[in-house]
């Protein structure tokens, strides 16, 4: 018996176009909220993390869901 567990596909795949999906609808607000006024929170810094994030869950579902199928080849 293996010990290693792959994920379905679509249990893969639904986290990253549900992530796709809402930073489209995130960046289709035409009159965002104002950010909160510390100095570190920017509008690059929110772009950065929210596509930070997406990288995580296509790095996620690339592995298999399995983090440590992820390498530099993979990255």
């Amino acid at each position: 018996m293996s010990t290693r567990h792959s994920k379905s596909p679509l249990g893969l795949w639904v986290p990253v176009v549900l992530y796709m999906a809402s930073i489209f609808s995130l960046s289709s607000i035409s009159q965002p909220p104002p950010l909160p006024s510390a100095w570190l929170i920017t509008d690059k810094t929110v772009h950065a993390a929210l596509y930070g994030g997406l990288s995580l869950v296509m790095l996620r579902a690339l592995s298999g869901g399995l983090w440590r199928g992820v390498t530099i080849a993979r990255g």
